[in-house]
């Protein structure tokens, strides 16, 4: 799983899961004590999903999960500035 910008600036953030069933499921944004800042549906049949939050979010260091409808996790990390 990849994440595109990184670092970004907090206000898009490209998840391309090519190694992922296209099942669908979920992406969650964490921050770096672990408090979940965002939840969204990934859509069944793609492999990809835009993350863009109401507010820029603040810099630090954040880890994107994606989770599929059948239980496969990937996590990977993301720089915001």
């Amino acid at each position: 799983m990849a994440v595109y910008p990184n670092p970004t600036a907090g206000q898009r953030i490209q998840v391309v899961a090519t190694n992922l069933a296209t099942t669908g499921g979920t992406v969650q944004l964490f921050d770096a004590l672990g408090r979940l800042v965002l939840t969204q549906a990934a859509a069944a049949g793609t492999a990809e999903a835009l993350i863009e939050p109401a507010h820029a979010l603040a810099s630090g260091l954040y880890f994107v999960t994606w989770q599929t409808a059948d239980g496969v996790k990937l996590t990977t990390k993301v720089v915001v500035q």
